[in-house]
């Protein structure tokens, strides 16, 4: 036989469905995200290895400040 659930107990059921799938997809962002700080980290030293100019390092770790300052402030709220 068919399993039958009342309309309230399949709400619930989608709900939580819902925040376990919201979840994991905040979860892989997140994680996205710090690979590409990561991968700035990783290439400052070649890149001012090869320009020699400050100005390629100024770039590179402002980007990697707006990054990690927008990583702390949307994720931190998942942490809790």
């Amino acid at each position: 036989t068919a399993l039958k659930l009342e309309p309230i107990a399949a709400i619930m059921m989608l709900s939580v469905l819902y925040l376990i799938k919201l979840n994991y997809l905040f979860t892989w962002l997140r994680m996205s995200c710090y690979l590409l700080l990561e991968i700035l980290a990783v290439t400052y030293i070649p890149l001012m290895l090869r320009f020699r100019t400050l100005r390629i390092g100024e770039i590179i770790g402002s980007i990697g400040i707006i990054l990690g300052v927008l990583l702390h402030y949307l994720f931190s709220q998942f942490l809790d």
